[in-house]
């Protein structure tokens, strides 16, 4: 169940880096097609699609802090580890059979793996600490696109949050609500998103 967790979590990842990457790409005053098309666009749907996505990872990492059960279980678990680490020819059968050792390493790397993100509740940090401009292409070469100094960028960034907030403040407490109050989550995770992507001299509002 956590390595399935682990594995959702890594996509969504992948996910938010990807939408960041096309919305600089779209918001890029230097490409043609910008003045053209995207200068009068608001994509505020995509950005309140990856505030959703953002809101998922924090509702992660809230339950496994609070999750006292499985904190102690992870300890102890990792102590147990410990014991295996000392003899793992006397586990073999638990590791799978022959080349316990290696069988030991490879689990290990999970165990890290694990402990690092999902764990730790950690995710939604994993995913705002990525590299946003370093750009996979077809060939398998890297390349590189402009995120953190892309003004026009964090300009959109910031007028979707403050529209989504004010979309959402206006109807919270009133017989009206619906889902208003779950949405702030994601507005709140999208606000801290991009202020990890502004440069630090750039002002809060």
């Amino acid at each position: 169940i956590l390595q399935e967790l682990s594995n959702y979590v890594e996509r969504c990842h992948a996910c938010a880096l990807n939408v960041v990457q096309q919305l600089a790409a779209l918001n890029s005053p230097v490409e043609e097609f910008y003045a053209a098309t995207f200068r009068d666009v608001r994509l505020e749907a995509a950005f309140e699609s990856l505030g959703e996505l953002l809101a998922l990872l924090v509702t992660v990492d809230a339950a496994v802090q609070q999750n006292e059960a499985l904190n102690a279980a992870w300890v102890d678990y990792k102590r147990l580890l410990q014991r295996v680490r000392t003899d793992p020819d006397s586990w073999a059968s638990a590791l799978g059979g022959s080349d316990s050792a290696a069988r030991l390493a490879k689990f290990e790397r999970l165990l890290a793996d694990l402990d690092r993100t999902v764990l730790r509740g950690a995710c939604f940090r994993a995913c705002a600490e990525q590299d946003f401009e370093e750009l996979d292409v077809d060939d398998g070469a890297r390349t590189t696109i402009n995120v953190r100094s892309n003004g026009t960028l964090l300009k959109e960034f910031e007028r979707a949050v403050k529209s989504m907030l004010e979309r959402c403040s206006a109807v919270v407490a009133t017989p009206g609500e619906t889902t208003e109050r779950q949405q702030l989550d994601g507005v709140v995770a999208l606000y801290a998103y991009w202020r990890r992507l502004a440069p630090a001299a750039v002002e809060r509002d």
